[in-house]
């Protein structure tokens, strides 16, 4: 079994795009297992991960392609927290999101993609950004 951990954020297209690189990766279903991460920075007593709707987008999608995933999530600093699930876990990769940027800013990413690329003893899946409709 595959084991990847999905950084997932609030971003609803960037989320989407990840989730299409897992679903394109699994040759079946029974050969991946996804876990879902987010640290929430502030989370307060409302803060439900599966409210988020990037967090519902993706679930439908491994739904519809049966690959099994669970849901983790924490007040914590979110890329400290994802490295500690992949740890955990024993991943075998991490997936995190691509940002468009300039062309100056293309050898950037964002600050949480960007710690776990330098601080992650594994793999690490950078999903570009979606260019499909919701509800693909």
């Amino acid at each position: 079994m595959y084991r990847i951990v999905l950084a997932i954020d609030t971003d609803v297209d960037r989320s989407i795009s990840q989730a299409q690189a897992i679903i394109d990766l699994a040759a079946s279903p029974d050969t991946i297992a996804v876990t879902i991460a987010h640290g929430f920075e502030f989370k307060g007593p409302d803060d439900e991960l599966v409210a988020l709707e990037s967090v519902q987008e993706v679930t439908t999608r491994f739904d519809e392609h049966e690959i099994p995933y669970e849901l983790r999530d924490k007040q914590a600093e979110p890329a400290s927290f994802v490295i500690e699930i992949a740890d955990e876990i024993d991943a075998d990769a991490i997936c995190v999101g691509g940002t468009t940027q300039s062309p100056v800013g293309k050898v950037l990413f964002g600050s949480v993609a960007q710690q776990i690329i330098l601080e992650a003893d594994r793999s690490v899946l950078i999903a570009g950004g979606y260019t499909g409709e919701r509800g693909d």
